[in-house]
């Protein structure tokens, strides 16, 4: 209603019809006879799904709870494509994790501390010239250890509408497979999800991996599993 009223200032009586022939009922249907693929009767497209609005520049005004978003599973698909992946690209792969391994750096060393695991022999060499010089000694002599603590947390966007077909598809799973592999080495968090969609009632995104999924077996079908839809 509020979408008509922005659009004509009123409820014009030619919008005012039945809603179909038979008696109205209150009670929802049952969960077995809905398919979660069927988003175009009634209501039903809005229940499991999240609502978002949508700015609509023309009007200059957010349509309310307008586009609807569906989460999905990717369907596993158990045919070894991510083994014969790496497989086919194996020099890749050990390229790539020895460029992921350079990343993930190491423990950075310290120096001059007031206190720590070792002596700082260059700091304790310029002490001493300080000292022979009539200048006080510094107490910051020693070297310390310090852990780096990565805390990252990235999530990938794959593009699965019908326009990714053939090759497209086959060069984005490979590429998801090499991208896994890869990220392994950081131990950093990551999500794979997929998008697609059919007009603001279907709009969907299908996981692939969530963050605190590991990458198991299910995972690397699941990359198999990827897809064009709509």
């Amino acid at each position: 209603m509020q979408s008509i009223l922005q659009d004509l200032g009123q409820i014009a009586e030619d919008y005012l019809s039945a809603a179909g022939d038979g008696p109205y009922c209150a009670s929802a249907p049952a969960a077995e006879d809905q398919d979660p693929s069927d988003v175009w009767k009634g209501v039903y497209h809005e229940e499991g799904a999240y609502l978002y609005n949508e700015w609509d520049y023309e009007r200059q005004n957010y349509r309310k709870n307008w586009a609807v978003l569906r989460e999905l599973d990717v369907r596993p698909q158990h045919d070894d494509f991510a083994a014969n992946t790496v497989g086919k690209y194996l020099g890749l792969v050990r390229d790539l994790r020895r460029t992921f391994e350079a990343l993930r750096g190491e423990d950075k060393l310290l120096k001059k501390q007031v206190n720590g695991d070792d002596v700082d022999i260059d700091a304790l060499v310029e002490a001493y010239a300080d000292t022979r010089a009539g200048m006080e000694m510094t107490d910051r002599l020693f070297t310390k250890t310090r852990k780096l603590e990565r805390s990252i947390a990235v999530m990938f966007m794959v593009d699965m509408s019908g326009s990714t077909k053939d090759w497209i598809n086959e060069t984005e799973r490979e590429a998801l497979v090499l991208l896994c592999e890869s990220l392994e080495t950081l131990g950093d968090r990551y999500a794979i999800y997929g998008f697609s969609g059919m007009t603001r009632k279907r709009c969907e995104v299908y996981r692939m991996k969530a963050f605190e999924d590991p990458y198991n077996d299910l995972m690397r079908a699941r990359s198999g599993g990827i897809s064009p839809r709509d």
